[in-house]
């Protein structure tokens, strides 16, 4: 069984979007360690697929704006208010899907 066959409909749309790991220092630079407090780690710790971030698959922010001198302005939704970041174990992520 591949890791497709376990990818609810809407988020394998998401997934053929280009998603990427989104790592502490990234969330730094944007500014969400105003709004959260995360473990710095190798790991990445959110999705990214655009400009809207996502964790253990709910959508928990966007970015809007923002250019090379400034940072963009950050939105918590409602699902990213208070989150626990933890690292995604990306060996465990890849065992289940292979």
């Amino acid at each position: 069984m591949g890791c497709r066959s376990r990818i609810p409909p809407g988020l394998s749309i998401l997934l053929s979007a280009g998603t990427v790991g989104f790592f502490y220092e990234e969330l730094n630079l944007f500014g969400f360690n105003k709004f959260w407090n995360y473990p710095q780690t190798e790991e990445p710790l959110l999705w990214r697929a655009g400009r809207r971030y996502y964790y253990k698959g709910e959508f928990v922010a966007e970015a809007k704006g923002g250019n090379i001198y400034e940072k963009p302005q950050i939105k918590i939704t409602d699902a990213g208010k208070n989150p626990n970041l933890e690292p995604i174990d990306t060996i465990k992520l890849l065992d289940n899907c292979f």
